[in-house]
């Protein structure tokens, strides 16, 4: 089975049957200098074949008697393993969950680090030079912070300290330049950075930004040649408005935006960006402004693109509008898992579902929270299966044959 994007051509959304429409961005002067985003021309002739893959769920520590629920968040792969971060419940008390293994089928904690990481919740991972890892995430003490680790190995980690006092971190990626991490400072919620050529020592950097800093949020970001590229949204608040971008930058400091088709919806925010050798692929949710305290239903959107310039937004049955799905990119494509499935896509555009012969719905058991997938076709994805109002933490490992 496969389906196609399908390019936004109307002048207005229209949903039916369950499906909806994509519609052309609009402009407005409170955007900024944020142009509108280059419309990219779809394949017209998609070639398709057909994947595979094998899941194999993996074995995780046991569970301390005094934990009632465990969640997952983050996943990552390095040249000697694999690297998960968590969280465990006891009551009102939660702790942070730090998972990490040589072959993803068997994965162990340390005691080391309740203490390493007390008061933290750590949901950013990145591979650093093939054989470290660098950690983010918010800490809560006293005074709310951004908190940084470093491991070689997943089985020791060194806390690193820098200016990250007053803030929050939303999005880290690695690349030619070093590490970048993107935030929030407290209380304004204005965006904030750190660069670091390690992720040993850390500087924050002043942002550029070509729109009023309090209209703009990131969401994600990702190397892009010796830059970066992300993605995140323009709003003047809660209950207005809201405009998906696209954010380059050279430096990590100086950004330039472009906007992308919302759908027909008043609301759509970015909040995945992924790469495979042909293209980009953001995905995020869509909705209606619906007043002050009353509940929106949300669409899944997604945009694709072949250099990062050049953008289209469209419309699938699968796996959007399944909701509850992970994604990855890697040099192979992209894989998207959810419900006991795979899809698997080259460009973004043309999804199949991938023949797992039964072990997916056997390995993936519960809501995916985060998936990774190698250069070479291989895959973690790390989720929670809920029993009423408890969680469980899982991990299933795969393999992607072309």
């Amino acid at each position: 089975m496969w389906v196609r994007l399908v390019a936004a051509v109307a002048a207005i959304a229209v949903v039916a049957g369950g499906a909806w429409w994509l519609i052309g961005p609009g402009a407005d002067p409170a955007l900024g200098a944020c142009a509108d985003a280059v419309r990219a021309d779809l394949p017209a002739a998609p070639v398709v074949f057909e994947p595979t893959i094998s899941w194999e769920p993996a074995e995780l520590p046991p569970v301390a008697t005094d934990v009632d629920e465990q969640s997952m968040l983050a996943v990552t792969a390095f040249g000697d393993g694999w690297v998960a971060s968590g969280r465990s419940s006891s009551g009102p008390e939660t702790r942070p969950l730090m998972l990490h293994s040589t072959d993803g089928v068997t994965w162990r904690t340390e005691p080391d680090d309740a203490a390493q990481f007390s008061d933290a919740e750590v949901g950013l991972l990145a591979e650093v030079d093939g054989r470290r890892v660098v950690a983010s995430g918010s800490v809560f003490s006293e005074r709310p912070s951004t908190g940084a680790w470093v491991t070689r190995g997943g089985a020791a980690w060194d806390a690193v300290d820098g200016p990250f006092d007053a803030s929050s971190p939303t999005a880290m990626a690695a690349g030619d330049r070093g590490l970048l991490v993107l935030g929030l400072a407290e209380p304004s919620g204005r965006p904030v950075a750190w660069t670091s050529p390690t992720g040993t020592r850390w500087e924050r950097v002043e942002l550029r930004l070509p729109v009023e800093p309090h209209h703009a949020a990131f969401s994600a970001v990702r190397p892009d040649g010796d830059g970066w590229l992300g993605t995140g949204f323009l709003s003047r608040g809660v209950d207005a408005p809201a405009w998906p971008v696209i954010w380059a930058s050279a430096d990590g400091a100086t950004w330039t935006c472009r906007v992308l088709d919302r759908a027909g919806f008043e609301v759509a925010q970015p909040m995945q960006l992924h790469r495979s050798a042909q293209g980009w692929l953001a995905v995020g949710m869509a909705a209606d402004v619906c007043g002050f305290g009353a509940s929106c239903v949300g669409h899944p959107i997604a945009w694709t693109s072949p250099d990062g310039v050049r953008w289209s937004a469209g419309h699938i049955d699968e796996p959007w509008l399944t909701g509850g799905i992970a994604y990855a990119g890697s040099a192979e494509g992209f894989v998207a898992v959810g419900h006991g499935t795979t899809w698997y896509s080259a460009d973004g555009n043309v999804w199949v579902e991938v023949d797992d012969r039964g072990t997916g719905s056997e390995a993936l058991i519960g809501q995916p929270d985060a998936l990774v997938m190698t250069n070479r076709g291989q895959l973690a994805a790390v989720g929670t299966t809920y029993d009423g109002t408890d969680g469980d933490a899982w991990i299933a490992i795969g393999f992607l044959a072309r």
